[in-house]
């Protein structure tokens, strides 16, 4: 508490002239300093706290959030660095993470043996990597990573990194290559720039893989045909199975793997990646349909996704034509919205990929969207009329607005189903919706949308009253309102789809909430608390907010388990691997974790919790906290990789031996 006080009478001296980012700043200069206030008296430090608690730049996400100061970045300086200097610098930052897990393993032991400690599990050792950011960079603001697999080239995967949520930000890219066993294929890796220079305020990716007969667009491409935003008709189309959504991972595991258990539910499959040629199963991520493209992008300016081009011009002729789409979603910043946007990258035939094209722009829009999903949704009719087809992907933009479903069966995509909040906030109603967030696709008929009320909710000790929502958007309509008492902003399906996951909490100034498991009852499809939670003792119920420090959990709670299940989650993502639902855990401020559960007829706790030692972020000297907003998962050989996307920091990954998983 003295903390926080201290930050806000330095904020309140200055609050009235500097930008939100000089304000964070001065946050972070805080943290570094551990600077405290003891002199105030208690009430006029309860007067500043609640003063400072109101300032709008905090609290609400939905407004006056500027893309960056009038007057340069935070991060002033290029980012440079060459391949030698990442290797080296990614071994000094495994040593001494190595090294802080030593010194903590040895202290719990120390503790076990006088009777007063914990269990570690046998703990693995968590290797940690850092990903180098674009060449030129000058900001870090990721919010958001997902990932899809080459399919003429199995051993390459491309991660997506959407940026700029408050401040402004350039979404980027990174394909690493799996060829090798015994190698980090992230240690020298190096992000690329989408579009360098459309910086916006993006706050989510997902991404979709299609293939298409190359025999029409052939012909298409020799009579010069030119269409909106391209997708062919679909007697063009060859679906490849596609994920149900941008947190499934269709990693495919090795087949000769002896450990390895197909799931009831293949499109959530973790897969290590093969080292030798193209495999047999479905490729990972979003997997699905079109065939191409803008060969101009528009600018990023444009308000309308009616962009009209003509194919590529190239005169191969090529069996399979693979496409992979990237969409991010926009946000808002300063009172501008920006706006979501789909990039498309074709994939030759040696799994090398060409530039990424831009083929949708959302449009104009007041407000702003907080997740973005791409999936397929099957064949939708209003009436009789056929307007989403089975095998072209769908795009979701979830947001302050509600949430929308654009879909194409000719030309372009269309809106074709609009879902406002669910008791919405209002001035008459405070507490109510203020934002749809993260979003899954259940049993090709749902979608379970997460949604979240006011931040500044949690300073006045009101509880939340935003539902998430069970939606039908075949018969458009909702069939349920569930856990309206949480900040919820992330949702996914777990193993064999009986059961779902909500991600509560996520932000770094609160106290945070208890991710909980609803099972599906098989009568009338309801989603219910599940009796078996993440860990055992975990409460089930929502309590009010308290204030929390956001600084960084210290090194010397590394493997410490929030066993209140506080926890100020950004993401929950499910995956399934050998005999287990794992469920990774994206925190901010906090250690993200993973979950292992057996997968049996009947749900169990987690029998096996892993903290990834440093995931929990940290204090920069020069630019303030880092803390983790989003995550994705691969397993590539006998390594599982947790990719972390970082908010004013580099990227990381944190990997460690799969086989741990399933060590009694």
């Amino acid at each position: 508490m003295m903390q926080l006080l201290s930050i806000a009478i330095l904020l309140l001296s200055c609050h009235s002239s500097s930008s939100h980012n000089d304000k964070r700043q001065q946050i972070d200069a805080l943290h570094i300093r551990g600077t405290k206030n003891t002199h105030s008296s208690k009430g006029e430090d309860e007067d500043m706290l609640t003063e400072y608690l109101e300032m709008p730049w905090l609290w609400d996400e939905d407004e006056n959030d500027p893309p960056g100061p009038n007057e340069g970045w935070p991060h002033t300086e290029p980012f440079h660095m060459t391949v030698d200097g990442q290797k080296t610098t990614n071994e000094q930052l495994d040593k001494e993470m190595i090294k802080r897990q030593i010194d903590e393993m040895i202290h719990i032991g120390e503790m076990n043996q006088n009777s007063q400690g914990r269990g570690i599990n046998n703990l693995p050792f968590v290797h940690t990597t850092q990903i180098a950011r674009p060449e030129g960079s000058d900001t870090a603001y990721y919010t958001g990573v997902t990932h899809f697999h080459h399919v003429n080239n199995p051993n390459h995967v491309t991660l997506l990194f959407s940026a700029g949520r408050h401040d402004g930000g350039s979404n980027t890219f990174v394909t690493i290559d799996t060829s090798n066993p015994g190698a980090n294929p992230f240690e020298a890796a190096q992000e690329l720039f989408i579009d360098e220079k459309d910086v916006s305020t993006y706050t989510w990716v997902s991404s979709y893989t299609s293939t298409a007969s190359r025999s029409k667009v052939q012909q298409r491409r020799q009579s010069g045909v030119s269409f909106n935003t391209t997708i062919p008709t679909t007697s063009s189309i060859t679906s490849i199975e596609p994920s149900e959504s941008l947190s499934k991972n269709n990693i495919e595991p090795s087949l000769s793997s002896p450990s390895y258990h197909p799931s009831a539910r293949p499109s959530s499959q973790l897969t290590s990646i093969p080292s030798s040629s193209p495999s047999s199963g479905p490729s990972l991520h979003p997997t699905s349909n079109p065939s191409f493209l803008l060969s101009e992008a528009p600018s990023s300016q444009s308000t309308t996704a009616e962009n009209t081009s003509t194919l590529p011009t190239s005169d191969t002729v090529e069996d399979e034509s693979v496409i992979h789409f990237a969409l991010f979603s926009g946000g808002s910043g300063d009172g501008v919205v920006g706006l979501s946007k789909m990039y498309a990258f074709e994939e030759d035939s040696n799994g090398e990929l060409r530039d990424p094209q831009l083929v949708w722009v959302e449009e104009e829009t007041r407000r702003s969207s907080r997740y973005c999903l791409l999936a397929d949704l099957g064949n939708i009719y209003n009436g009789d009329k056929l307007v989403s087809k089975k095998d072209i992907p769908d795009i979701i933009i979830s947001g302050t607005g509600g949430l929308d479903i654009y879909s194409n069966i000719g030309s372009d995509w269309k809106r074709i189903r609009s879902l406002p909040l669910v008791n919405e906030a209002t001035s008459k109603n405070p507490t109510g919706a203020a934002s749809y967030v993260g979003v899954v696709s259940w049993l090709d008929r749902y979608l379970v949308i997460s949604s979240r009320s006011k931040w500044k909710l949690a300073d006045e000790k009101q509880m939340p009253n935003s539902p998430c929502v069970l939606y039908d958007y075949q018969n458009d309509k909702v069939v349920q309102e569930f856990s309206p008492n949480a900040q919820t902003i992330s949702v996914d399906v777990v193993g064999d789809s009986s059961e779902m996951i909500l991600g509560s909490g996520g932000n770094p100034f609160f106290s945070g909430q208890p991710n909980l498991l609803f099972e599906v009852a098989t009568d009338d499809m309801s989603l219910n608390l599940s009796d078996a939670q993440l860990f055992e003792g975990m409460p089930t119920s929502y309590s009010k907010f308290k204030s929390a420090d956001p600084t960084p959990t210290i090194p010397e709670e590394y493997f410490a388990v929030i066993g209140s299940g506080l926890t100020k989650t950004r993401q929950v993502m499910s995956f399934s691997l050998f005999d287990l639902d794992v469920i990774l855990e994206v925190n901010s401020a906090q250690p993200c974790n993973i979950y292992a559960r057996y997968r049996y007829n009947n749900p169990t706790h987690s029998h096996k919790i892993l903290p990834l030692p440093g995931s929990e972020g940290y204090i920069d000297k020069k630019y303030g906290s880092v803390h983790a907003r989003g995550g994705d998962m691969l397993v590539i050989h006998d390594k599982v990789y947790v990719v972390l996307a970082n908010f004013n920091g580099n990227n990381r990954v944190h990997s460690f031996d799969s086989q741990w998983l399933i060590e009694e």
